[in-house]
């Protein structure tokens, strides 16, 4: 099997996009005597610049999800305790406050990253 560094590498539709020049047109003959001048550069440009813009954005919303996930599977876990004892054993009130604690610092978070994700899709027109 090749290893990856072997792999030829495909370049992103972005790149690719924004590698059209700006002033690149598609001339399209309807017939003989008619034809059409269509301006793909700047429909590529914007296209890439949408794209960009969606990929971004659903970076955003995933790295929300997983840190709603990554609170939602410790919430799940609850509490590891150092004693069988659990919170009634010597250090157990301690541990549980630190569990509880950074539950709702993963929660904040959480909320920070998914309030920014949606404040970005609705900012458009």
């Amino acid at each position: 099997m090749k290893e990856q560094s072997d792999m030829p590498r495909q370049t992103p539709l972005v790149e690719l996009l924004l590698a059209v020049p700006e002033d690149a047109r598609l001339i399209y003959e309807h017939s003989p005597t008619e034809s059409q001048s269509i301006p793909v550069g700047p429909m590529c440009r914007q296209a890439a610049m949408e794209l960009a813009t969606a990929t971004r954005e659903r970076d955003e919303a995933r790295a929300a999800l997983a840190k709603f996930l990554e609170w939602l599977e410790k919430d799940e876990a609850g509490p590891q305790y150092s004693m069988p004892a659990g919170r009634e054993g010597p250090d157990g009130e301690a541990e549980w406050r630190r569990w509880w604690h950074g539950q709702l610092d993963l929660c904040a978070q959480s909320l920070e990253l998914a309030r920014k994700a949606l404040a970005a899709t609705e900012a458009k027109p």
